[in-house]
C-alpha cells in the first residue's frame, strides 16, 4: 500500500471523517474521477498527507485524475508536503489547516501545498503554518490556469509560468517567479497578475493582500 487509504481508477469516491496516524502516506489517489477528500485528520505521515499520483500504468486509458476536491482537512506533522497534486485536471484545494510540514528536511523544497503538471485548479482559504516548510504554496510552471486565493498563515506563495495569482493574504515574504524575466506586473490591491515568462518578487504583510 502506498497510503493508509489508496484509491486507483475510482469513480465518484468520497473519503471523509477518517483519522490517520503515521505510515508512509495518508491518502493516495491515482487516475480517479470525481473524488472528494474532506474532514480527515492526518498526522505524522512520513511523506505526504494527501498525494495525487500520476498513473503507474503506462497503458492505462485513464492517465490522470479529474474533478478532485480536497476540503477542510486537518494535516499536522508531515515529512514532506501537506498536499501534493500532480497530473490532475479541475481540482480544488480549499479550507485546509496544514501545520508543520517538511519535517524530513530533505534536499528538495517542500511545504504546504505543491502543484505540478495540473490544469484548471483553485487553491483557496488554506491556513498553513510551521517553521520547517520552504513554502506555503507552490504552483510550478507545469501547472496552468491555477488560481490561488486567501492563503493564511506564514510562508512564501510561489506561482510560476501560466498560473494566476490573486488576493493573497500571507505573512512574511511572497515570491512569484518564472525563469525568464521578460515581463512582470504587480499591484498591492487586487493581488498580483503575471503573464507567462514573467518575474515578480514582493515583500508583503498579511494586510497587503487582505481579501
Amino acid at each position: 500500500m502506498n497510503g493508509a487509504i489508496q484509491i486507483v481508477c475510482g469513480r465518484n469516491v468520497f473519503i471523509s471523517d477518517n483519522r490517520i496516524f503515521g505510515g508512509r502516506r495518508g491518502i493516495w489517489v491515482e487516475s480517479c474521477f470525481n473524488t472528494f477528500i474532506s474532514n480527515n485528520y492526518i498526522s505524522c505521515a512520513d511523506t505526504e498527507a494527501v498525494y495525487v499520483a500520476k498513473s503507474s500504468d503506462t497503458s492505462s486509458t485513464i492517465p490522470k485524475s479529474t474533478h478532485l476536491s480536497i476540503d477542510r482537512n486537518e494535516i499536522n506533522t508531515i515529512g514532506r508536503n501537506g498536499v501534493y497534486v500532480q497530473t490532475c485536471d479541475n481540482f480544488d484545494v480549499r479550507n485546509n489547516n496544514i501545520f508543520n510540514t517538511n519535517i524530513e528536511q530533505g534536499s528538495k523544497d517542500r511545504g504546504g501545498v505543491f502543484v505540478e503538471k495540473a490544469y484548471g485548479g483553485r487553491i483557496k482559504g488554506n491556513r498553513i503554518r510551521g517553521v520547517e516548510k520552504i513554502f506555503a504554496t507552490l504552483g510550478q510552471y507545469t501547472a496552468t490556469e491555477v488560481s490561488v486565493f486567501n492563503t493564511k498563515g506564514t510562508g512564501r506563495v510561489i506561482v510560476q509560468g501560466d498560473s494566476d495569482f490573486k488576493a493573497i493574504s500571507v505573512q512574511h515574504k511572497t515570491i512569484i517567479y518564472e525563469k525568464s524575466a521578460r515581463r512582470a506586473a504587480a499591484k498591492l490591491k487586487g493581488g498580483v497578475s503575471l503573464s507567462r515568462n514573467s518575474y515578480c518578487e514582493k515583500d508583503v504583510t498579511s494586510s497587503s493582500f487582505a481579501s
